[in-house]
Parts: C-alpha cells; structure tokens; sequence
C-alpha cells in the first residue's frame, strides 16, 4: 500500500496519469503463514502482548506467538457457535470474543478462562452482534448491534453464605454432565435441580421424584440425555431430564432396601444399569430401547455374589472399563468383580494391627 501511495505521489508530481502498480510479492522468508482447521473468519493483533487471535468455524479461539506459526500458544474452548470477531485489550490482558449465537465472551489472556459470558438475550440487547470495544478507565464494553449497547463491567461482591441455598433439603449428590454443560444435584426432598455449568442459573427442576423418599445418587446413560436416580425407595428411576418425564422404573419384586450408588456400564455392546445398596447385593438392570415395560425387575444375581459377596451393606460402586467392576461395603471390604463372567477377580481387606486391640482410652 505505501509503494502504491508514493507511485501516486510521483504521479501527481510529473502531472500525469495516475496508474498504480500492484506491489511485488512478498518473499517467503518475509511472511508466516498460519494454518487452522475450517479456516479463520477473523482474528486479532495486540504488539505489547506479542499476541495474535484467530477464530472461525471450528468456535476455538487460538493464541498464537507471530513468530512461531507451527502450533498456537492456547485454545480457548467455549463457545456454541462459529466467531465472527475478536478483539485484544492490551491494558488489561483481555480478549474479547463474539460469536454468530449473539454471545460475547471475555477471556483472560494469562490463565487461558473464561471470565465473563454475556448473551443478548440477558443482557436485553437487540439485533445482531458485530463488534465491541472495550474501555479500560470506565470497565465498560461497548457493544455494536442494532443500537450501540454499554454494558458496565462490576466485580460482584461475594454473597453472604446463609443466602446461597441451591435446594431447601441438604442435598445428596450431584453430577456434572459434559454432553449439554449442566450440572444436575438431588436432594433429601426427592427435588432434582438442572443448572447451567457456566453462568450457574437455575434451569428446569422437577419435585417428588422419588415420591417423598430421599435421592441418595445419580448417573448418566451414554449419551448423556437419560438421568437415572436412585433413592431411599429402593427404586432406580430413568428420566427425560429436561422435561421430568419419567421413561422406566427399577425395582425388586421384594421388599425393596435402599440404594446407595448406582453406575451405567458397556459390556460387549450390552449396556446396564448396576445398583448396589443395604440389601448387599449387585442389582444389574439390561437397557434396551425396545423394552415398553414401565417396571422392570433385575438380572438374576451372580453366584459369587449370593455365595460369597458383601456381608454388609455396599455404599458404592465403580466400573473399569472393559469388564471389570469394584464394589465396596460399609465393613470396609472392596470386591473387584468379572462382569463377563460374574466371579470374584479379588477381594481387599483392611487389615487391624493385633497390638491396637484393647487399648481404647489410651489415645
């Protein structure tokens, strides 16, 4: 562009006709080329960072050190959609990203997080979002969109403990599901909670899971999208999380005793339930997509496990995959179990010093 600007200099000088010349190519010694999967849409350069951005259809953002184009310095990952702008601020080590779902991110370029995710929606800004500045002095983004919006950036002030309350009950556990990004938490009051894992909102709940029985665990199927809990009923429950539509329900025909863990597992294309609880047995529970029973009754038990299982109430449960499974019992016993084959592979004991008995008090 500057021989061009001078070849017109020149031009004008001799009074004659401006004709601009296109510059000769860059020598490849003189430039880096910089190579991303599906492309770049847009990108950004900060000198004082010695930092440059990229980011397009793959919704990674990459750092890049200028001088070394081989692989990026980070990837931040968090976005949903493609983005379509980007921006550096130098002063506080920032990095502001817009993506083509309306969603403005602002990353911290030392720690490589997330700090802050706005959406047009919450933030009550209308149209579609192009561009954005941000004003260090101020802590304000300006944001470009139908109407230029200002959004004041303030650092919360910690709540006070006793107003931070997720459930009513105490709550009995929880798990975080990658597939949609939400953390699910039951509680004593039988109420499940889904809630948003980046912005920590409250998404959908449903109450009287379980009846009025406590919820003692949960897990996930493979695909993520079928909740399974169980609760102080006796009942595994497989659920439409995002609705609370109840799809199957798990049980004895027997008196049923308390679950205390339960796991989903894959064992050579099969996929099953396993509970385990204060009846000291491995209730497996088959999974399968053609079954329109709403009540489904157990496997029937393995031999080890009838002859030679648990002698006390199992409170956990734990699969390594392909085929093994590791149940642990309130004695302190943990078996590791042949889901093939349904023996013992191992038992651990913990074994007592014979020199500790009798010495109560001496502590």
């Amino acid at each position: 562009m500057k021989k061009i600007k001078d070849c017109g200099k020149d031009s004008k000088a001799r009074k004659g006709p401006v004709i601009p010349r296109i510059p000769p190519k860059r020598a490849e010694g003189d430039q880096t080329v910089f190579q991303v999967y599906k492309g770049v849409k847009t990108f950004a350069f900060c000198k004082k960072n010695n930092l440059l951005v990229t980011g397009g259809m793959d919704r990674i953002i990459r750092m890049w050190n200028p001088y070394m184009s081989g692989r990026p310095t980070g990837m931040l990952r968090n976005h949903t959609a493609s983005i379509c702008y980007l921006s550096i601020s130098a002063e506080d080590a920032k990095i502001f990203s817009i993506s083509t779902d309306n969603t403005i991110k602002i990353w911290d370029i030392v720690d490589q997080t997330c700090l802050f995710t706005a959406c047009s929606k919450t933030s009550g800004i209308k149209g579609e979002l192009t561009a954005c500045h941000y004003t260090s002095g101020t802590r304000s983004l300006c944001v470009a969109a139908d109407t230029l919006a200002l959004l004041h950036l303030r650092l919360r002030p910690p709540p006070e403990p006793h107003l931070v309350v997720s459930h009513k009950e105490p709550v009995l556990c929880c798990k975080y599901n990658k597939e949609f990004r939400h953390v699910v938490s039951c509680s004593e009051g039988s109420v499940v909670k889904v809630w948003d894992f980046e912005t920590g909102k409250h998404l959908f709940e449903f109450s009287g899971a379980h009846g009025g029985a406590a919820i003692t665990c949960l897990t996930f199927d493979v695909s993520g999208r079928r909740l399974i809990t169980g609760g102080r009923d006796g009942c595994l429950k497989i659920w439409n999380y995002n609705n609370g539509h109840c799809l199957n329900t798990l049980k004895r025909e027997a008196k049923c005793a308390e679950v205390c863990d339960c796991t989903y597992v894959e064992v050579n294309r099969s996929r099953y339930i396993i509970a385990v609880g204060w009846d000291r047995r491995i209730s497996m529970y088959f999974d399968s997509a053609d079954d329109l029973h709403h009540f489904q009754k157990p496997q029937p038990y393995w031999q080890d496990d009838i002859s030679c299982g648990h002698k006390e109430d199992i409170l956990c449960i734990a699969q390594c995959p392909p085929t093994l499974l590791a149940t642990s019992s309130y004695d302190g016993e943990i078996i590791v179990w042949n889901m093939i084959s349904g023996h013992i592979y191992r038992k651990l004991h913990t074994s007592f010093p014979t020199h500790c008995a009798g010495t109560e008090g001496k502590y």
